[in-house]
């Protein structure tokens, strides 16, 4: 009929009652669908969730088995092991002898120095042991690797060079021909004792 509103089957009735039932059905279908609607939503994110949250695991056991496969490589063999421990550290040898110096007193900044005769390698120490077991009452001690060494007494800032040479053992006599630096020999666990540095007289330097 013209003009006529469509209602609902459950608006058959225009009394108020049947309005308000028929209102609370309809909403009540709505809420259903959203609610519905909202389980659905929650289950395929929850799904999603798991299945990123499944791939991570994979992938992060994947990087501790390959962490684990690299770290097994880098281990050394039983064979490796024997060996390094078959083959002994460096051991080292050591020189000692008396100080002078041709003044009255030994300067505190003196050096002694041990110069390889192969590698060229200096290693010096500025430590004065004080003893009566020395010549004059100072000496010192220096540890080096096994090898030759050339052994001389020095100053900061100055070149000069007091040499372990022919011209101490000569007894530093003006008559002592030689100045030259006589190469000693350090030996693994020997101390070579009477290296003295003590030739402050050759003018050729």
């Amino acid at each position: 009929m013209p003009g006529s509103v469509y209602l609902p089957p459950c608006l058959g009735q225009f009394d108020l009652y049947s309005l308000m039932v028929c209102g609370i059905i309809l909403v009540m279908q709505k809420l259903t669908f959203a609610f519905i609607a909202v389980v659905l939503l929650i289950f395929v994110l929850t799904g999603l969730y798991i299945r990123s949250a499944e791939a991570e695991k994979k992938q992060l056991r994947s990087q501790i088995e390959t962490q684990q496969i690299s770290d097994l490589h880098q281990l050394p063999s039983e064979e490796e092991s024997a060996t390094r421990s078959a083959v002994p550290s460096k051991q080292l040898g050591a020189i000692e002898g008396s100080l002078s110096f041709p003044s009255s007193g030994i300067p505190d900044t003196m050096e002694v120095c041990a110069e390889h005769t192969k590698t060229l390698e200096i290693t010096c120490t500025g430590e004065i042991q004080k003893s009566d077991d020395y010549t004059f009452g100072f000496g010192y001690q220096l540890e080096l690797t096994p090898g030759s060494y050339l052994v001389y007494a020095q100053l900061p800032n100055d070149s000069y060079r007091a040499y372990y040479s022919d011209f101490v053992l000569c007894g530093l006599a003006a008559s002592c021909p030689s100045h030259n630096p006589i190469m000693v020999t350090v030996e693994p666990n020997m101390t070579a004792s009477g290296i003295d540095p003590q030739d402050w007289y050759d003018t050729n330097q």
